[in-house]
């Protein structure tokens, strides 16, 4: 499978890039390169919202990959309703037909967990230090 994962600003950089282009082949190919994944994680989505070209660019690809039954995962750190004003009523629909879940910060025990798992996975166990990891999840 092919994912992306980007932010919300990466992705507006590309696109203008793609638009002060001389060539004007360059927006085709910004959105075809987004319209090959098959899991598109796109974080801070509140981001483009305010940026009218970028928002509608964003939305023919979303539209692409919902049409191919592909993934797409948004994150917002705020909920829709706070944009909407932003957004096109088509936009607001699209969204709002996913799964719209709040994930809140991880308390103290849950970073050091995650900590600790993360050591294991990249074979640092001998690193991992209680009093160390205290340290950097705070």
């Amino acid at each position: 499978e092919k994912i992306c994962v980007l932010s919300s600003d990466d992705f507006g950089s590309e696109f203008l890039k793609s638009v002060i282009a001389p060539d004007p082949t360059h927006i085709e190919s910004f959105k075809s390169k987004y319209k090959d994944y098959d899991l598109l994680m796109i974080d801070d989505v509140q981001i483009i919202s305010n940026r009218p070209k970028t928002n509608e660019t964003f939305f023919t690809i979303f539209n692409s990959l919902v049409d191919q039954k592909k993934t797409i995962v948004i994150t917002l750190d705020c909920k829709i309703e706070e944009i909407q004003d932003k957004l096109t009523a088509r936009m607001i629909s699209r969204f709002q037909k996913g799964i719209n879940v709040r994930i809140n910060q991880p308390n103290k025990n849950e970073i050091i967990q995650i900590f600790k798992q993360k050591f294991i996975e990249n074979n640092l166990e001998k690193y991992m230090d209680d009093h160390v990891i205290e340290e950097i999840s705070d």
